[in-house]
């Protein structure tokens, strides 16, 4: 620790990409003096400014679990394909030999030959069939029914189940007996296509359905169904195949075709208590604290016993006269016996079991607006099933085992066996308790926890006193550390990439300043909150929220009478997306029923507007509903306008739609419709990240203390309301130092550390004098135009100077991880001629129309732009009726010319062409004359795949040999910073945005403008290698506090 320490406050002003701190000296009576200020920034990829402002490039770690989802699915299907194959080998059923993807398709080809000859020759209908050859497996799949095949057109039959096995949910069944009208529409209006076609199968029905006029594929089709055909098949086949289709054969060839893996376990993924704490003795004095126990399920009797004994000692008993009372104890204990024989408890039911009768008698709880409490929902429901008098035979152990059983079992077959097998339920009872629905998700608690707090609720104590009763409170007890630990070993639980990033440079910051100047006697942290609202606007919300709070009851109360079970979070609200459209998808026009939007197999999606990928915004205002196959294929990942604009007579219809929505977000969401683009300052998703970030980052600077307040008893970290900052900075002129103006200046990142010196400053004391200051202003002027004083003499002038010697600190960017090269893959560079890859037209942007490989075709595409007005190809071919038709087909996608670097990957018949993703550096060196002088640079830059393929190699990342009669001289990735000479001759730091050959890009460090402002102002800095060597440019590092250094590469 520094021998000059000073007493400090730090202030954060913690966001998803930057940091503002702030270290305020103080004495015995205050605010003593600025003693430094500072703004640190990181560039993720999963929330990168530049792509949230531009809202044009999904999140990195989405794009990444999307590629990941689809290269597993791939996987399983070939790894199911293959498992396939080999079972009907082994049966005979297909030729015996090599089973490589080659050979399987050569093989299967012959048999496919094979099949359409004895199709002809054994079904005489189909000798003249022109349809033959589009639908010669599913009539060989309906032949199957009533024919001895061959054994190998039997294989080829099983095998072409695997192909097309159907979808099954993994949703647990409904407790009610699935109904085919309560599925889906898509599936149940085949199902009712296949009965009225009298058809046996599916197979046998899609071999009668033409598909010049139908298509056969894209149909939502069940598991059930080919489930259903393979045991009609396999029977009608066995007298024939005695020996090959035996018991044991039917077993692994179902497991082949039919098996999917359980989902995997999600225990691990429950948030742990904050209460229950051990302690594990590390040495020397040392001892670490550690949170074992997970949270308690909501449906187990612990959970739903807490939960109504709090809100029951909540309650405040208001007489006719007005005066106010707690309930007595036996008051409380007849409620507690009537929550336990009840799911809910209305105030008039606990009115007349209390015998308050007469006008005039309330709870404080009715004056909000609520109804009802909540009861013991398990007990009651189980009860309900087994009888009263079973349920109360059982010792209490007992009923907690029971519920224990009926909370861990997933499968209703499985859980319906043991409740006959261990606790002798009858089977009709057993398979009714079997799909009981319990609520879902977990209490905040754990279960030891809730033991111990139980017996204080019984006695009358509120939730919070018992646990400042047991525990002291609800902080969480950590060691007390010198430095902040790193972010993985003491913050387990957290999984968002931008959590742990945003805590790691947190981090990094902290322990800079403490090594420097100690560890602050406290630290405030910013919440992006609102600052507390006046009463009357207070009530309004909360009213808004009981309203809501109403609706999704209703709502819950509906899914639960028509569907026969508990509705999840996500079912509420697309049941309340669709009262608001009416019912109606805004898109086709399609009427939404409540089977097909909450059914198993659901056929409406939960529909960003505006898509969440661009604008971040995941808010009932951005969501509506929309038919699965128009938002999958037609919306996909882009606005209303964008989608449908171009075509007038669809677009009107939609708008129609969206003008009969309900209330009250209708007007934003019209809005949204209408708009043409999504503004570039839009996406607020740091705001939503913030909110959290600021709550584990306030767990995670406790650490420093042993935790939020530390053994003694004093608050070391606080939340500081996020509207307060920008009323301190209006009252103390803090705006003006960057902007000019009364308005906070955000193109210039340093305003990250003008908010941290409010956050350290925010005091209570400070938020009272802007209450009283707020209080004495006429109702005509807003709040934020209080006057108070400043902290100390000469403040406004000493933050400037502060904020103006500011560096801003960037983290570099020098990890070898993410996407090696694009997802295309293009044709080989054969003879000096440019590669090539197909493109869809309505991804196509105008320049690459004139690269259009075909003369043909590229001449119709752009007569066709020009008939529309010259539009963007995404603006026209949109809409499929504006696709160019050559040789009577519609024209969907082309081939265009690339004039990028492509590189093989792969092996032998494996190897691909692509185009490596991004540059990971590019490496500066000089040449040299005889003499050894510097005569001129060069560069060479290094993609990441290089990059990648160096580090498995073993060799240095950044090479520094670059060959006779030269000098290494640095290496840059994004965001490291240089110094050369300016124009004006003065020192000039600059940091880097790209990387090109022979073309780097800069920026200032404060510079905190989209770049589409820095292009449009005409604002870019760039730089050739002549460039670079003529400045006498040189690569410095900027630590984690903003001081300039040598970077020593």
């Amino acid at each position: 620790m520094p021998d000059n320490q000073k007493p400090y406050i730090l202030g954060v002003d913690l966001g998803v990409v930057s940091l503002g701190w702030a270290a305020i000296e103080v004495n015995g009576q205050g605010p003593k003096g600025l003693l430094a200020a500072g703004v640190r920034c990181w560039d993720t990829s999963d929330a990168s400014p530049s792509n949230a402002e531009q809202g044009k490039k999904k999140p990195a770690n989405q794009t990444r679990r999307e590629s990941r989802q689809t290269r597993r699915q791939l996987f399983r299907r070939a790894q199911r394909l293959r498992r396939t194959y080999r079972t009907l080998q082994d049966m005979g059923l297909v030729p015996r030999g090599p089973r490589s993807s080659t050979v399987r398709k050569a093989t299967l080809d012959a048999i496919d030959q094979q099949a359409k000859e004895w199709l002809k020759q054994n079904v005489p209908v189909l000798a003249n069939d022109d349809l033959l050859d589009h639908t010669f497996v599913y009539r060989l799949r309906a032949a199957a029914l009533d024919h001895a095949l061959p054994p190998q057109l039997l294989g080829r039959v099983f095998f072409h189940l695997a192909q097309r096995r159907g979808y099954l949910s993994n949703r647990r069944s409904a407790p009610k007996e699935e109904k085919h009208g309560e599925v889906e529409k898509g599936i149940s209006e085949l199902e009712q296509n296949i009965r009225a076609s009298g058809a046996r199968t599916l197979g046998e029905y899609f071999s009668r359905v033409n598909p010049l006029e139908q298509r056969i594929r894209a149909r939502w089709t069940s598991r059930k169904m080919y489930q259903h055909e393979f045991e009609l098949i396999w029977n009608a086949q066995r007298p024939h195949h005695p020996t090959v289709l035996t018991d044991e054969n039917k077993k692994k060839l179902f497991k082949a075709l039919f098996f999917q893996r359980p989902l995997k376990s999600q225990k691990g993924l429950v948030g742990r208590c904050t209460l229950e704490c051990l302690t594990k003795d590390l040495g020397n004095g040392q001892v670490e604290v550690i949170y074992p126990f997970r949270r308690a399920p909501m449906a187990c009797l612990e959970a739903q016993r807490i939960r109504y004994m709090q809100r029951i000692n909540d309650l405040t008993l208001i007489d006719p006269k007005g005066d106010m009372r707690s309930l007595t104890q036996e008051e409380r204990q007849t409620l507690y016996a009537l929550a336990e024989t009840h799911e809910k408890l209305t105030f008039d039911a606990i009115k007349k079991v209390l015998g308050l009768t007469g006008e005039g008698w309330k709870f404080s709880m009715e004056r909000g607006g609520e109804k009802e409490l909540p009861g013991n929902k398990t007990a009651v429901r189980i009860r309900r099933i087994i009888g009263t008098k079973t349920w109360e035979n059982l010792s209490e152990s007992q009923r907690k085992e029971l519920v224990d059983t009926i909370i861990a079992y997933l499968s209703p077959e499985a859980l319906a066996a043991r409740l006959q097998k261990v606790w002798h339920f009858a089977p009709e009872v057993a398979d009714k308790l079997s799909k009981v629905t319990l609520e879902s998700g977990y209490h905040k608690y754990s279960r030891r926890a809730i033991r111990k707090l139980l017996p204080l609720l019984e006695k009358g104590d509120s939730l919070n006193t018992a646990i400042q009763k047991i525990y002291g409170g609800t902080q969480r007890k950590t060691d007390v550390h010198d430095l902040l630990p790193p972010v993985q070993e003491v913050v387990k639980d957290v999984r968002n990439p931008l959590v742990v990033r945003a805590l790691t440079e947190l981090r990094k910051v902290v322990n800079a300043l403490i090594r420097k100047y100690g560890k602050p006697q406290l630290i405030r942290i910013e919440l992006a909150r609102d600052l507390k609202n006046p009463r009357k606007v207070r009530e309004k919300r909360a009213e808004e929220m009981r309203q809501r709070e109403k609706q999704r009851k209703a709502a819950a109360a509906k899914i639960q009478e028509v569907l026969g079970r508990e509705a999840k979070g996500a079912d509420i609200e697309k049941y309340l997306l669709a009262e608001e459209c009416n019912w109606e998808c805004p898109y086709t026009g399609r009427p939404i029923t409540l089977e097909a939007l909450l059914g198993d197999q659901p056929q409406f999606d939960v529909e960003h507007i505006w898509p969440f990928s661009r604008s971040l915004d995941n808010s009932f205002a951005n969501k509506t509903l929309c038919y699965h196959q128009e938002n999958r294929d037609v919306k996909k990942n882009r606005t209303p306008f964008e989608a449908y604009g171009s075509n007038q007579q669809p677009w009107h219809e939609i708008l129609a739609r969206v003008e009969r929505f309900k209330e009250p977000f209708k007007s934003e969401k019209l809005r949204r419709f209408k708009a043409e683009s999504i503004p570039e300052d839009y996406p607020q998703r740091d705001l939503n990240d913030t909110r959290w970030i600021s709550r584990e980052a306030a767990d995670y600077l406790g650490h420093l203390y042993g935790g939020r307040i530390d053994p003694s008893g004093k608050q070391r970290i606080f939340a500081i309301k996020g509207q307060l900052t920008a009323i301190v900075r209006q009252a103390w002129d803090l705006n003006t130092i960057l902007g000019g103006g009364p308005e906070k200046e955000r193109t210039d990142h340093r305003h990250h550390a003008i908010d941290a010196i409010t956050i350290a400053l925010a005091d209570a004391s400070l938020v009272q004098r802007i209450s009283w200051a707020a209080a004495r202003l006429p109702k005509t002027f807003s709040r934020i135009t209080v006057q108070i004083d400043p902290p100390w003499e000469g403040f406004l002038n000493d933050v400037r100077q502060q904020i103006h010697n500011i560096v801003v600190s960037y983290r570099p960017n020098r990890r070898v991880s993410g996407p090696l090269h694009d997802a295309n893959f293009y044709t080989p560079p054969i003879g000096g001629q440019k590669p090539k890859h197909r493109k869809q037209l309505k991804d196509l942007s105008p320049k690459e129309v004139s690269k259009i490989v075909d003369d043909r075709i590229r001449t119709l595409v752009q007569e066709t732009l020009e008939r529309h007005g010259g539009k963007e190809p995404k603006n026209v071919f949109n809409s499929p009726e504006n696709l160019p038709v050559f040789n009577g087909r519609k024209v969907k996608s082309v081939r265009i010319w690339v004039s990028d670097h492509v590189m093989p990957v792969g092996q032998n018949h494996r190897i691909r062409y692509v185009i490596p993703s991004s540059k990971h550096h590019i490496e500066i060196y000089a040449l040299l004359d005889d003499q050894g002088n510097e005569t001129a640079w060069q560069g060479k830059v290094v993609s990441l795949y290089e990059a990648f393929q160096r580090m498995k190699n073993g060799q240095p990342v950044v090479c520094r040999d670059h060959g006779p009669n030269t000098r290494f001289k640095f290496s840059l990735c994004k965001s490291d910073y240089i110094e050369w000479i300016g124009e004006d001759q003065r020192k000039q730091l600059l940091r880097v945005v790209s990387l090109s050959d022979d073309d780097i890009e800069f920026r200032l460090p404060n510079d905190a403008r989209p770049m589409s402002v820095i292009k449009r102002e005409r604002g870019r800095i760039r730089a050739n290698y002549s460039k670079l060597f003529k400045r006498n440019t040189r690569k410095v590092w900027v630590t984690p506090l903003g001081e300039v250094r040598p970077a020593n590469d």
